[in-house]
């Protein structure tokens, strides 16, 4: 998908931004720069790692209705278990010791890099919603009250990409009717 091509391009600039930030512009002392081959097996350890961890804590689902401060939520926890595990399968695989500097650098700078990627590309998408590209429709279930407040609240939020085309009831006398100018088109029976 297009979320995780952008997260790839987000850890490489993420590693290679740590990279440049510990050995050319950090005031503590390094024992020299990490080889170049150990340096790309990191790197690719590292994509893998946060690849499987953003998949597995559901960043790359679609979830319409998650608040902006849940998905920086996950992907803390996310960045935070990836850069654990690479910390550990660095140590593990290589007898060479990559620099912890490094690591956690390439840490903070993932999470504010993915952040700030997601951020845009949720503006990116809510603005192509209102324009009415990539919605989905949807039926509500319900014709009480709740729906009513339902339909209203999907139509002043068209950043989240539902239109909704019908309304099903519990009573078969209310199809043909409508909710907020949302048809009633049949009963919870035709589902």
């Amino acid at each position: 998908s297009l979320v995780w091509l952008a997260d790839l391009a987000t850890l490489a600039v993420s590693f290679a931004l740590a990279f440049w930030l510990r050995f050319f512009h950090s005031p503590w002392p390094h024992r020299g720069i990490t080889p170049l081959a150990d340096t790309l097996l990191q790197a690719g350890m590292g994509v893998l790692i946060f690849s499987v961890v953003l998949r597995v804590h559901g960043l790359y689902g679609s979830d319409r209705t998650r608040s902006l401060a849940a998905e920086w939520l996950a992907l803390f926890k996310a960045v935070a278990i990836g850069a654990l595990i690479l910390l550990a399968a660095t140590y593990a695989v290589r007898d060479v010791r990559y620099s912890r500097a490094s690591l956690l650098l390439f840490g903070a700078l993932s999470f504010v890099d993915f952040g700030f990627v997601r951020s845009f590309v949720r503006i990116y998408v809510a603005h192509a919603r209102r324009q009415g590209r990539n919605t989905t429709r949807v039926v509500v279930v319900g014709a009480g009250d709740l729906a009513r407040r339902l339909v209203a609240e999907l139509r002043v939020q068209p950043g989240l990409g539902m239109h909704v085309t019908g309304v099903l009831a519990d009573d078969s006398a209310r199809v043909g009717g409508s909710i907020d100018s949302v048809p009633i088109v049949g009963v919870f029976g035709d589902l």
